[in-house]
Formats: structure tokens, sequence, C-alpha cells
């Protein structure tokens, strides 16, 4: 089943996922489109580009959201209009086809523990595939990291490893003075920035795309 009993007789408007679950429901979907017909599948997916190239351009779709998307949201309970997306890189196809094929915004946000939560979140009318912009509470930058071939000077966008600041960056990690010291730093003013591992590009428009991650393994297990 690709939607529970209860998710559909309770009827959200917004819920949260993963990329993972996105991808899991365009698997299913496709899985009943070839149960159908050979010719399902390639129909769906001229639909759903013809239905992204127009959205992109700033025009609806009417016919395509009443005849297929509309009955694809019904598997939601037929009133989903937001999918809250985290915890993950996610990648531009399944975005757009996701919020193609439900007829949904879908929304990008970037945090981590370290950050007590989120930092960074795409506005909800916006359609790209990026995080968004810092929370007021959060700022950031990106370091080069040139043995991974990122660097901040990069074209046509800069890229690097996501630095984050702000007023809810956690002083470091229990008990775990070396961990705390490579993750953490404290700079001239007195304020902590927190090096999140996590590989991002700055677009044109100032959001942030995550792009990547480097090897830095965090073991949150206190010493004894």
């Amino acid at each position: 089943m690709l939607i529970s009993f209860s998710t559909r007789h309770i009827q959200p408007q917004f819920f949260i996922a993963v990329p993972l679950v996105l991808e899991r429901i365009l698997k299913e979907i496709y899985r009943k489109l070839n149960a159908k017909s050979p010719l399902a599948a390639p129909l769906f997916d001229y639909a759903m580009q013809y239905k992204i190239r127009w959205t992109q351009r700033g025009f609806d779709t009417p016919i395509i959201n009443r005849l297929i998307c509309k009955k694809i949201n019904e598997q939601f309970g037929g009133k989903l209009k937001l999918i809250g997306v985290s915890s993950a890189p996610l990648a531009e196809s399944t975005h757009a086809l996701v919020q193609a094929a439900l007829n949904v915004n879908v929304v990008n946000a970037y945090g981590a523990t370290e950050t007590c939560g989120g930092s960074h979140m795409l506005h909800v009318d916006d359609l790209a595939s990026s995080c968004g912009v810092p929370y007021s509470s959060s700022k950031f930058y990106l370091k080069s990291w040139n043995e991974g071939g990122y660097s901040t000077e990069d074209k046509p966008n800069p890229r690097g490893e996501i630095v984050l600041g702000g007023d809810t960056i956690a002083s470091g990690y229990y008990k775990m003075e070396e961990e705390t010291k490579r993750a953490f730093e404290v700079d001239e003013n007195g304020e902590i920035w927190y090096s999140s591992g996590d590989i991002g590009e700055v677009l044109p428009n100032g959001t942030l795309k995550i792009i990547g991650k480097f090897e830095r393994v965090v073991l949150l297990v206190a010493n004894n």
C-alpha cells in the first residue's frame, strides 16, 4: 500500500518527509502505472514533463491536474497541499516530479542537531529545489574544500562546506573535546561556528542548495 488507511482518512494538508519517502512514492506510482498498461507510464511521463515545463514558466495545467494529479493526491486524502523535506539532499528530478504529480508545493529545509533544528527553509511558494535562505536566527558561509574539488571561487556558483552560525548553534559535544574542537570554532567576537560537513552551493538568488557531504564521522557517545 502506498499510503496507510489512516492517512487517507485523516486528509492532511501538510506532511514532513525525507527524500527516500518521496522516491518510494514515485516508485509506487510507476508500479501501479506499469500494472495498468505498457503505455501508462510513458504517457504519465509526457504529461508530467509538460506540466513541469509550463509551471516553471508561471502557468497552471488545470486539465492535467484534474485528470491525473487529483487521483494521485486522493491517495493522501485529497487535500494535500504542501510537503516539507529535509535530512538529506533531494534530487531535482524527484522534487519536480513529486511536486507535479501530486500538484503540491515541495519545500526543502536544512538544519542539524548541532543547530538545534532547522537553519534554512525554502519559501512555501517557491518552486525551486534549493533549501532557501537562513532563518532570522541563523547565518552561514561556505568554506572551500579543495581536496574534494569544491571552492568558493567556483563558477558559475560558489561551492564549499557549509559553516553555520547564529543564536541556535550548540557550544559543542558533551564530554567530546576532540570532536568539539574539530567541528566547532569560536571566532574573535566570541561567536560559535559549526562546520557541518555538508557541501553546499549558493545560487544566484542567494539561496542554499545541498549538493553533497564529505566524510567526517562524529560518534555521539559520551566518553566515560
